[in-house]
Protein backbone atom coordinates (compact mmCIF):
# COMPACT_ATOMS: atom_id res chain seq x y z
CA UNK A 1 0.00 0.00 0.00
CA UNK A 2 2.87 2.62 0.89
CA UNK A 3 4.29 1.93 -2.75
CA UNK A 4 1.06 2.50 -4.71
CA UNK A 5 0.76 6.14 -2.56
CA UNK A 6 4.29 6.90 -3.65
CA UNK A 7 3.55 5.85 -7.24
CA UNK A 8 0.41 7.63 -7.15
CA UNK A 9 1.71 10.69 -5.94
CA UNK A 10 4.64 10.70 -8.41
CA UNK A 11 1.78 10.03 -11.09
CA UNK A 12 -0.13 13.08 -9.93
CA UNK A 13 2.91 15.28 -9.93
CA UNK A 14 3.62 14.11 -13.69
CA UNK A 15 0.23 15.42 -14.28
CA UNK A 16 0.17 18.44 -12.24
CA UNK A 17 3.54 19.40 -14.63
CA UNK A 18 1.54 18.86 -17.61
CA UNK A 19 -1.35 21.16 -16.57
CA UNK A 20 1.13 23.77 -15.34
CA UNK A 21 1.09 25.65 -18.70
CA UNK A 22 -2.34 25.64 -18.59
CA UNK A 23 -2.45 27.32 -14.86
CA UNK A 24 -3.68 30.90 -14.65
CA UNK A 25 -5.65 33.20 -11.78
CA UNK A 26 -9.08 33.22 -13.62
CA UNK A 27 -12.49 31.97 -13.11
CA UNK A 28 -12.59 30.06 -16.26
CA UNK A 29 -9.94 27.30 -15.10
CA UNK A 30 -10.88 24.86 -13.16
CA UNK A 31 -8.15 21.74 -11.55
CA UNK A 32 -9.32 18.80 -9.66
CA UNK A 33 -7.20 16.59 -7.93
CA UNK A 34 -9.31 13.08 -6.45
CA UNK A 35 -7.82 10.61 -4.57
CA UNK A 36 -9.39 7.30 -2.90
CA UNK A 37 -8.90 3.63 -2.02
CA UNK A 38 -11.47 0.93 -3.62
CA UNK A 39 -12.41 -2.50 -2.52
CA UNK A 40 -13.75 -4.35 -5.66
CA UNK A 41 -15.41 -7.94 -5.71
CA UNK A 42 -14.20 -8.94 -9.00
CA UNK A 43 -11.51 -7.27 -10.76
CA UNK A 44 -11.96 -7.34 -14.49
CA UNK A 45 -10.93 -5.67 -17.75
CA UNK A 46 -14.35 -5.10 -19.60
CA UNK A 47 -12.69 -4.30 -23.12
CA UNK A 48 -10.63 -7.81 -23.39
CA UNK A 49 -13.74 -9.76 -21.71
CA UNK A 50 -11.56 -10.68 -19.03
CA UNK A 51 -12.95 -11.10 -14.88
CA UNK A 52 -10.46 -12.49 -12.58
CA UNK A 53 -13.07 -14.02 -10.25
CA UNK A 54 -10.60 -12.12 -7.20
CA UNK A 55 -11.24 -9.47 -5.36
CA UNK A 56 -8.97 -6.68 -4.49
CA UNK A 57 -7.96 -3.42 -2.93
CA UNK A 58 -6.60 -0.63 -4.95
CA UNK A 59 -5.63 2.80 -4.84
CA UNK A 60 -7.56 5.32 -7.54
CA UNK A 61 -5.82 8.28 -8.55
CA UNK A 62 -7.48 11.03 -10.88
CA UNK A 63 -6.86 14.89 -11.99
CA UNK A 64 -9.26 16.87 -14.31
CA UNK A 65 -8.42 20.20 -15.39
CA UNK A 66 -10.02 22.53 -17.96
CA UNK A 67 -10.26 25.97 -18.90
CA UNK A 68 -13.30 27.65 -20.61
CA UNK A 69 -13.33 30.79 -22.55
CA UNK A 70 -15.67 33.02 -24.59
CA UNK A 71 -15.58 33.50 -27.77
CA UNK A 72 -18.71 35.93 -27.44
CA UNK A 73 -21.93 36.01 -25.52
CA UNK A 74 -23.49 33.13 -27.30
CA UNK A 75 -20.12 30.99 -28.21
CA UNK A 76 -18.15 29.51 -25.32
CA UNK A 77 -14.54 26.91 -25.99
CA UNK A 78 -13.29 24.61 -23.77
CA UNK A 79 -9.83 22.50 -23.40
CA UNK A 80 -9.49 19.90 -21.13
CA UNK A 81 -6.86 16.95 -19.96
CA UNK A 82 -8.10 14.11 -17.46
CA UNK A 83 -5.52 11.84 -16.28
CA UNK A 84 -6.65 8.90 -13.75
CA UNK A 85 -4.55 6.07 -12.58
CA UNK A 86 -5.77 2.57 -10.82
CA UNK A 87 -2.59 0.98 -8.47
CA UNK A 88 -3.68 -2.38 -7.12
CA UNK A 89 -1.77 -3.83 -3.92
CA UNK A 90 -1.49 -7.91 -5.32
CA UNK A 91 -2.87 -7.86 -9.00
CA UNK A 92 -1.02 -5.41 -11.16
CA UNK A 93 -1.63 -6.99 -13.90
CA UNK A 94 -4.81 -4.74 -13.89
CA UNK A 95 -3.55 -1.79 -13.59
CA UNK A 96 -4.73 1.14 -15.66
CA UNK A 97 -3.61 4.17 -16.69
CA UNK A 98 -5.72 7.00 -18.84
CA UNK A 99 -4.76 10.19 -20.37
CA UNK A 100 -8.10 12.37 -22.20
CA UNK A 101 -7.99 15.54 -24.14
CA UNK A 102 -11.15 17.11 -24.70
CA UNK A 103 -12.05 19.83 -26.96
CA UNK A 104 -15.73 21.28 -26.36
CA UNK A 105 -17.76 24.06 -28.36
CA UNK A 106 -20.60 25.45 -27.02
CA UNK A 107 -23.27 27.48 -29.24
CA UNK A 108 -26.45 29.26 -27.54
CA UNK A 109 -29.65 30.77 -29.62
CA UNK A 110 -32.41 31.60 -27.00
CA UNK A 111 -33.22 28.80 -25.39
CA UNK A 112 -31.47 26.43 -27.71
CA UNK A 113 -27.58 25.00 -27.27
CA UNK A 114 -25.79 23.28 -29.92
CA UNK A 115 -22.50 21.35 -28.30
CA UNK A 116 -19.91 19.71 -29.97
CA UNK A 117 -17.61 17.31 -28.34
CA UNK A 118 -14.06 15.71 -29.34
CA UNK A 119 -12.28 13.57 -26.57
CA UNK A 120 -9.20 11.62 -27.31
CA UNK A 121 -7.59 8.89 -25.12
CA UNK A 122 -5.03 6.92 -24.20
CA UNK A 123 -4.80 4.05 -22.19
CA UNK A 124 -2.15 1.56 -20.65
CA UNK A 125 -2.98 -1.64 -18.81
CA UNK A 126 0.21 -2.67 -16.51
CA UNK A 127 2.07 0.19 -18.08
CA UNK A 128 1.74 -0.89 -21.80
CA UNK A 129 0.20 0.50 -24.28
CA UNK A 130 -3.51 -1.01 -24.90
CA UNK A 131 -6.35 1.05 -26.63
CA UNK A 132 -6.55 4.51 -28.19
CA UNK A 133 -10.18 5.67 -28.15
CA UNK A 134 -11.65 8.42 -30.20
CA UNK A 135 -15.34 10.13 -29.34
CA UNK A 136 -16.95 12.63 -31.03
CA UNK A 137 -20.20 14.17 -29.86
CA UNK A 138 -22.30 16.63 -31.41
CA UNK A 139 -25.72 17.24 -29.64
CA UNK A 140 -28.86 19.60 -29.39
CA UNK A 141 -30.41 20.66 -26.16
CA UNK A 142 -33.49 22.73 -25.91
CA UNK A 143 -35.61 24.01 -23.06
CA UNK A 144 -39.59 22.89 -22.94
CA UNK A 145 -40.11 25.04 -19.90
CA UNK A 146 -37.74 26.76 -16.75
CA UNK A 147 -37.43 23.49 -15.23
CA UNK A 148 -37.24 20.71 -18.47
CA UNK A 149 -34.64 20.35 -20.83
CA UNK A 150 -34.48 17.95 -23.81
CA UNK A 151 -31.30 17.10 -25.06
CA UNK A 152 -30.70 14.58 -28.51
CA UNK A 153 -27.07 13.42 -29.26
CA UNK A 154 -25.26 11.52 -31.83
CA UNK A 155 -22.19 9.36 -30.54
CA UNK A 156 -19.11 8.16 -32.64
CA UNK A 157 -16.61 6.07 -30.82
CA UNK A 158 -13.41 4.78 -32.70
CA UNK A 159 -11.74 2.09 -30.76
CA UNK A 160 -8.20 1.12 -31.95
CA UNK A 161 -6.24 -1.40 -30.04
CA UNK A 162 -2.36 -1.30 -29.69
CA UNK A 163 -2.38 -5.66 -29.86
CA UNK A 164 -5.52 -7.79 -30.47
CA UNK A 165 -6.36 -5.39 -33.29
CA UNK A 166 -9.36 -7.94 -34.42
CA UNK A 167 -10.84 -5.93 -31.56
CA UNK A 168 -10.34 -2.29 -33.14
CA UNK A 169 -13.87 -1.05 -33.82
CA UNK A 170 -16.06 2.00 -34.92
CA UNK A 171 -19.24 2.52 -33.15
CA UNK A 172 -22.30 4.75 -33.91
CA UNK A 173 -25.08 5.66 -31.75
CA UNK A 174 -27.52 8.35 -30.55
CA UNK A 175 -28.88 9.10 -27.50
CA UNK A 176 -32.44 11.32 -26.15
CA UNK A 177 -32.44 12.62 -22.54
CA UNK A 178 -34.80 14.70 -20.44
CA UNK A 179 -33.27 16.64 -17.41
CA UNK A 180 -36.41 17.94 -14.83
CA UNK A 181 -34.61 20.15 -12.38
CA UNK A 182 -35.56 21.63 -9.15
CA UNK A 183 -33.77 23.82 -6.38
CA UNK A 184 -32.44 26.20 -8.37
CA UNK A 185 -31.01 24.09 -10.69
CA UNK A 186 -29.20 22.57 -7.94
CA UNK A 187 -31.14 18.65 -8.35
CA UNK A 188 -32.50 17.03 -11.31
CA UNK A 189 -34.14 14.19 -12.38
CA UNK A 190 -33.16 12.20 -15.38
CA UNK A 191 -33.88 9.85 -17.91
CA UNK A 192 -32.27 8.53 -21.38
CA UNK A 193 -32.68 6.15 -23.79
CA UNK A 194 -29.71 5.06 -25.96
CA UNK A 195 -28.66 3.12 -28.99
CA UNK A 196 -25.75 1.78 -30.29
CA UNK A 197 -24.08 -0.17 -33.29
CA UNK A 198 -20.34 -1.39 -33.25
CA UNK A 199 -18.31 -2.31 -36.59
CA UNK A 200 -15.24 -4.62 -35.67
CA UNK A 201 -12.72 -6.73 -37.90
CA UNK A 202 -13.21 -9.43 -36.05
CA UNK A 203 -16.76 -9.96 -36.84
CA UNK A 204 -17.88 -11.97 -34.09
CA UNK A 205 -18.00 -8.96 -32.10
CA UNK A 206 -20.28 -6.85 -33.90
CA UNK A 207 -23.25 -6.17 -32.28
CA UNK A 208 -26.03 -3.85 -31.79
CA UNK A 209 -27.23 -2.30 -28.11
CA UNK A 210 -30.20 -0.55 -26.77
CA UNK A 211 -29.66 1.33 -22.46
CA UNK A 212 -31.95 2.85 -20.75
CA UNK A 213 -30.99 4.79 -17.63
CA UNK A 214 -32.62 6.73 -14.67
CA UNK A 215 -30.61 9.18 -12.35
CA UNK A 216 -31.01 11.82 -10.27
CA UNK A 217 -28.86 14.07 -8.13
CA UNK A 218 -30.42 15.92 -4.82
CA UNK A 219 -28.67 18.30 -2.61
CA UNK A 220 -28.40 16.11 0.85
CA UNK A 221 -29.29 19.15 3.43
CA UNK A 222 -30.29 16.48 6.21
CA UNK A 223 -26.28 15.91 6.19
CA UNK A 224 -25.11 19.24 4.54
CA UNK A 225 -26.63 22.41 2.74
CA UNK A 226 -23.87 21.79 0.65
CA UNK A 227 -23.29 18.01 0.51
CA UNK A 228 -24.77 15.74 -2.74
CA UNK A 229 -26.14 12.55 -3.07
CA UNK A 230 -26.41 10.97 -7.07
CA UNK A 231 -28.00 7.73 -7.91
CA UNK A 232 -28.48 6.09 -10.90
CA UNK A 233 -29.77 2.27 -12.46
CA UNK A 234 -29.24 1.56 -16.17
CA UNK A 235 -30.44 -1.70 -18.15
CA UNK A 236 -28.95 -2.39 -21.69
CA UNK A 237 -29.56 -5.36 -23.76
CA UNK A 238 -26.74 -6.64 -26.59
CA UNK A 239 -27.15 -8.96 -29.06
CA UNK A 240 -24.02 -9.67 -30.95
CA UNK A 241 -24.48 -10.27 -34.86
CA UNK A 242 -22.70 -13.68 -35.38
CA UNK A 243 -21.90 -17.17 -34.23
CA UNK A 244 -19.56 -16.74 -31.51
CA UNK A 245 -17.50 -19.81 -32.23
CA UNK A 246 -16.69 -20.57 -28.54
CA UNK A 247 -20.74 -21.15 -27.42
CA UNK A 248 -21.51 -22.28 -31.24
CA UNK A 249 -24.50 -19.57 -30.43
CA UNK A 250 -25.21 -15.64 -31.02
CA UNK A 251 -23.83 -13.82 -28.23
CA UNK A 252 -26.09 -12.13 -26.32
CA UNK A 253 -25.95 -9.87 -23.37
CA UNK A 254 -27.90 -7.56 -20.44
CA UNK A 255 -26.74 -5.72 -18.20
CA UNK A 256 -27.91 -4.22 -14.64
CA UNK A 257 -25.71 -1.51 -13.18
CA UNK A 258 -26.39 0.89 -10.27
CA UNK A 259 -24.56 3.80 -8.84
CA UNK A 260 -24.12 5.99 -6.11
CA UNK A 261 -22.60 8.18 -4.20
CA UNK A 262 -22.56 10.98 -1.24
CA UNK A 263 -20.37 13.96 -1.36
CA UNK A 264 -19.91 16.02 1.62
CA UNK A 265 -17.60 19.07 1.79
CA UNK A 266 -15.03 19.21 4.31
CA UNK A 267 -14.77 23.44 3.32
CA UNK A 268 -15.03 25.21 0.01
CA UNK A 269 -11.91 23.48 -1.56
CA UNK A 270 -11.91 20.07 -0.28
CA UNK A 271 -14.67 16.65 -0.48
CA UNK A 272 -15.19 13.84 0.93
CA UNK A 273 -16.74 11.01 -0.76
CA UNK A 274 -18.38 7.60 -0.34
CA UNK A 275 -19.58 5.52 -3.23
CA UNK A 276 -21.13 2.54 -3.99
CA UNK A 277 -21.29 0.45 -7.63
CA UNK A 278 -23.24 -2.71 -8.18
CA UNK A 279 -23.01 -4.07 -12.10
CA UNK A 280 -24.84 -7.53 -12.77
CA UNK A 281 -23.26 -8.54 -16.44
CA UNK A 282 -25.15 -11.25 -17.53
CA UNK A 283 -24.25 -13.74 -20.98
CA UNK A 284 -24.47 -16.56 -22.74
CA UNK A 285 -20.72 -16.25 -22.87
CA UNK A 286 -19.28 -17.79 -19.87
CA UNK A 287 -16.22 -14.84 -19.80
CA UNK A 288 -18.56 -12.10 -19.96
CA UNK A 289 -21.75 -13.56 -17.28
CA UNK A 290 -20.48 -12.22 -13.63
CA UNK A 291 -21.38 -9.73 -11.25
CA UNK A 292 -19.38 -6.63 -9.56
CA UNK A 293 -19.35 -4.59 -6.25
CA UNK A 294 -17.22 -1.44 -6.04
CA UNK A 295 -16.97 0.57 -2.57
CA UNK A 296 -14.73 4.15 -2.79
CA UNK A 297 -13.47 6.39 -0.46
CA UNK A 298 -12.07 9.40 -2.14
CA UNK A 299 -11.07 12.86 -1.19
CA UNK A 300 -11.22 15.38 -3.71
CA UNK A 301 -9.57 18.62 -3.96
CA UNK A 302 -10.66 21.84 -5.76
CA UNK A 303 -8.19 24.21 -6.59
Amino acid sequence: MIMNIIVAMTMLLLAFAFTTPLLAKSDDFSLVIKVGEEYNSNLTIEELDIESNESGILTNLELFADYKFEINSDNRLMLGYEFNQSLHDDLSEFDTQNHGFTIGYELDIYSHMFTTDYIYYDTQLDGDDLLDITFISPAFSYFLSDTTLIRFAYNYIDKQFDYLIERSAENNGGEISMYIFSDDAQSYFRWALATESEDAIFEELDFSSFKGTLSLKSMAKWLSDEAVFKASISYADREYDSITQEINAIRTETRTQFKSSLSYPFNESINFILSYEYSDRSSNLPVADYDENRVLISVEFNL
